[in-house]
């Protein structure tokens, strides 16, 4: 093209359309646009040997007034290049005349939102490590993929997250053992409404689970082994044997199947079996406070009376010692113990038994074993914690404050 043909065209039409006061210009060409209607804009670059003008705007096909309304656009800046190109010698200026032919072309909404970045939206632990959270979502974006999980936490956070997960074409939990550690009631209700988008909609669901370290980012109860995918089995204990590899993904397998459009990544069942089990023992331990709460009524005593403890010592049937699995360091069982020294005054004048209160799992928990496995199976069914510590060491630790002079 020759010198300056291609500044003076954008110098003519800068403000050829007083409704499109936004300008983007480029090496050989530029867009006019107004931000508030995205539909109308006005642009045009050069191509050897062509100059080529179009103009955008929302025109049903038999709307005649609104096709009249695009070529009278397209006229003003015909006119304003015509004026431009009147300059330069040797150019043919075919196409510029007011009644020259021009050409309409429809725009394809669901090529364009096929075109579109796909949305992931995910649910995640806050507290999980912040360099593994950077690589995840700079692993979605380098999909080419755009990441909707960020919003502000209001009182309608749930809403506002559900919708976004709703539009997702894919959606991700990062099963990371913050998530297993942390598994709040907030995590539960995005679970549960990822079961449902999934169940219904067949949206990919994919589980990322890095590698836990036994005895430092495992968590306490799994003893880094993985959850098992069968629906017999305990969570963290196969009764067929081991069935998958202990977890071990890295960020990028996410980018990877993303860009592939994998339908499915990690151990989406063995996830789902995570979640029933931490909401039956949510549920199992809300149960079991109000009955044990309204099975053990307060009694007004006399100032001084002495009042036992716990009255396992004494009902424990000596045949059967109730058994306490201390998270893989051996099983230790309790022989039966004397009575539990008496209480001073501030001590709850009504306790629940030991014996009441494991027949009180059993019953929640439709148990029919001797006391003590069941006492083993409620355990781990209800996946219980002590704070990184043995449930032996755990009792030893709360017997040494009380000042007790029993043990576990």
């Amino acid at each position: 093209f020759p010198p300056g043909l291609v500044e003076m065209t954008m110098a003519a039409l800068q403000d050829v359309d007083e409704e499109l006061p936004l300008q983007t210009f480029y090496r050989f060409g530029g867009v006019l646009f107004d931000q508030v209607d995205e539909r109308r804009k006005a642009l045009f670059y050069f191509e050897y040997p062509d100059l080529v003008l179009q103009v955008h705007g929302r025109c049903d096909e038999d709307d005649v007034e609104g096709r009249q309304e695009l070529v009278e656009r397209l006229g003003r800046m015909k006119e304003r290049v015509r004026a431009v190109a009147q300059v330069f010698t040797g150019l043919a200026r075919r196409g510029l005349e007011p009644k020259a032919q021009v050409e309409f072309a429809a725009y394809d909404a669901e090529a364009a939102a096929a075109a579109a970045r796909p949305k992931v939206h995910a649910s995640f632990a806050t507290r999980m490590n912040s360099a593994t959270m950077q690589s995840v979502t700079q692993q979605v974006h380098a999909a080419g993929c755009e990441w909707t999980t960020d919003h502000t936490q209001t009182e309608a956070w749930f809403e506002e997250w559900s919708r976004k997960a709703e539009e997702a074409e894919f959606l991700l939990v990062l099963f990371t053992p913050e998530y297993k550690n942390l598994f709040s009631e907030a995590l539960e209700r995005e679970a549960d409404k990822i079961r449902q988008i999934h169940e219904r909609n067949g949206t990919p669901v994919y589980i990322f689970e890095p590698v836990h370290i036994p005895g430092l980012n495992a968590p306490p109860d799994t003893n880094g082994l993985p959850a098992c995918e069968h629906t017999g089995c305990a969570l963290h204990k196969c009764a067929v044997g081991q069935t998958r590899h202990l977890p071990n993904h890295k960020p990028a397998e996410i980018g990877a199947n993303l860009r592939e459009r994998v339908p499915t990544m990690g151990a989406f069942h063995a996830w789902v079996k995570f979640c029933d089990a931490k909401k039956q023992a949510r549920s199992a331990a809300a149960g079991a406070g109000a009955v044990a709460a309204a099975a053990t009524p307060q009694q007004p005593q006399p100032a001084g009376t002495a009042q036992p403890l716990a009255s396992a010592a004494v009902a424990a049937p000596p045949q059967a010692p109730v058994g306490i699995d201390d998270g893989g360091t051996g099983r230790g069982t309790m022989p039966p113990a004397p009575a539990a020294p008496a209480s001073t005054a501030g001590t709850p004048s009504s306790a629940v038994s030991l014996v009441e209160l494991v027949q009180l799992i059993k019953t929640m928990m439709a148990i029919e074993q001797p006391m003590a496995p069941a006492v083993n199976e409620a355990v781990g069914a209800l996946g219980l914690t002590c704070d990184g510590m043995s449930l032996k060491e755990k009792a030893n630790a709360v017997a040494e404050e009380l000042g007790l002079m029993e043990r576990a």
